[in-house]
């Protein structure tokens, strides 16, 4: 997650190089891909955990 913040941070500098920027580009593509399959793979936990406690997956929680 630092490293992709990092990534938005460089791309917002002035001293952006056309060439640095594809590969910093990709690599920012690559990080994001990997969160969103992280967070699916925690979301599918979190239903399995609710329906086996009996809990609507599809409720909201409330505290």
């Amino acid at each position: 997650m630092k490293e992709l913040q990092g990534i938005v941070d460089w791309f917002e500098s002035e001293d952006v190089n056309i060439e640095e920027s594809l590969t910093k580009f990709e690599r920012g593509a690559e990080l994001s891909k990997s969160l969103k399959e992280q967070l699916k793979q925690v979301e599918n936990k979190v239903q399995k955990i609710k329906l086996d406690f009996g809990i609507d997956p599809a409720a909201d929680s409330e505290s």
